[in-house]
């Protein structure tokens, strides 16, 4: 963890160790958090698998179809809204979706008021994301606090995953809006469910306030200023690779949701097939995530760098294989891959989401600088990756074989940073040892 300077640690050592203890309501605003991770979840991918039928029924191009998911990524900024209002934004946007449904509206139309239905989404989607680890932080001890983070963290793509999955169960478009505002209406009362914080806290780092955005910044860049955060070179280092890991590969897997139908569509996999390809690498992901999270905060303590050299090989091997995988009626090839995309994506993003805290000492600043990176990425992948659609008379017509060339490249590329990380986990250690001191108090 980073250290503050000489004159401002000696004072918080000396401090006595705070009360330790964990409280049962906090599994109540877990699944508060978690309802709404899913409800924006199910709002940006819900037009990804159904692009081609939202293009047709609707009247727009399938760039105006895919801007409606960028859109999400773009606005995703960190702000600071409470989740009550957060979750009403989402609610309204909803509303406002299905305000473009009636037929006698024009295509312009139907894209403005389409565009604004989901530009709620993106601005409740990063209140809801950013607070993962702060929550586990204030919330849980060393013994649940991955877990919960993971929970939080893989709840999002647990609702991108069940959009996939319902939308082309429904022929009508506009009949797949009114139910996506329903179910967003019910699922925004989760926010009545989280408290702002525990009477005491359930490990020291969890007593202290986290350290403002600017300063963990300037830290960064190895510029603090006297009194404030200071971080060595492989913290900084740490904080940079991880960054760069966290947006390839989140944007990675963004834009491939985005796109899966109109990756699919040209070589006769149908809206269905496609949906439940992007849904089978989620649900393997969050069986995955279930199984290691608890593994991680209660044997593989100590090794998150270590984890995190394991998995992000096998990732960008993976993501490289469907340059090939992608052709006709190979379901046999392509729902390993996913699962292998899906176990690893998922357990290696609370890894990340935890070594950010480690480094940074401020969980909302990692957490929102990774998810803003990775979702303004997603962006530029997307576009990228439409723009290198073949054209109508290539075999098969408009396939996106040279994206997922430049997709599986990337990932190839970029994937060496992670061999230079090495995450010391300062945080763990002195929150253990001061749980020690505090029962020994006791």
């Amino acid at each position: 963890m980073a250290m503050r300077k000489e004159s401002v640690e000696s004072s918080s050592d000396k401090e006595d160790p705070p009360s330790i203890d964990v409280y049962k309501r906090r599994w109540v605003g877990l699944v508060g958090l978690i309802l709404l991770n899913i409800s924006a979840g199910m709002g940006w991918l819900w037009f990804a698998p159904i692009s081609v039928q939202a293009s047709s029924q609707l009247g727009m191009s399938l760039t105006k179809i895919n801007w409606l998911n960028n859109l999400v990524n773009l606005t995703y900024v960190p702000v600071s809204l409470l989740c009550i209002g957060a979750s009403c934004v989402m609610v309204i946007g909803a509303w406002i979706r299905y305000s473009a449904t009636p037929r006698w509206l024009s295509p312009h139309s139907v894209h403005a008021l389409l565009f604004l239905g989901q530009l709620g989404v993106g601005l409740a989607q990063p209140v809801f994301q950013v607070l993962a680890p702060k929550y586990s932080e204030l919330w849980f001890d060393l013994k649940s606090r991955t877990t919960a983070t993971a929970l939080i963290s893989v709840a999002n793509p647990f609702g991108g995953a069940l959009g996939e999955l319902i939308s082309p169960l429904i022929d009508n478009v506009r009949t797949s809006i009114l139910i996506l505002a329903i179910i967003n209406s019910v699922l925004g009362f989760g926010a009545l469910l989280i408290s702002t914080g525990p009477p005491t806290p359930p490990t020291f780092s969890g007593s202290k306030p986290s350290v403002p955005m600017m300063e963990v910044l300037r830290a960064c860049v190895r510029r603090p200023r006297v009194g404030e955060l200071v971080m060595n070179r492989q913290q900084s280092l740490d904080f940079f690779i991880v960054t760069l890991l966290f947006a390839v590969l989140v944007a990675g897997a963004n834009s491939f949701f985005i796109l899966v139908n109109q990756i699919f569509e040209p070589y006769g996999y149908s809206s269905d097939a496609a949906g439940n390809m992007g849904g089978a690498m989620i649900i393997a992901g969050l069986i995955g995530a279930f199984v290691a999270a608890p593994l991680i905060d209660r044997v593989f303590t100590r090794h998150l760098a270590l984890t995190a050299k394991i998995i992000v090989p096998v990732l960008s091997v993976a993501w490289l294989s469907l340059i090939w995988d992608v052709r006709p009626n190979n379901y046999g090839g392509l729902y390993p891959v996913f699962v292998v995309l899906g176990v690893g994506s998922f357990v290696l993003l609370p890894v990340a989401l935890e070594i950010g805290c480690e480094v940074t000492s401020s969980p909302e600043t990692s957490s929102a600088v990774f998810w803003c990176a990775a979702n303004a990425l997603t962006v530029v992948f997307v576009e990228l990756m439409d723009t290198m659609r073949a054209g109508p008379d290539a075999h098969p017509p408009r396939n996106m074989n040279r994206s997922l060339v430049f997709l599986g490249s990337l990932m190839m590329v970029s994937h060496v940073a992670v061999y230079g990380l090495t995450a010391h986990q300062t945080r763990r250690e002195t929150d253990a040892a001061k749980a020690s001191e505090a029962a020994m108090m006791a």
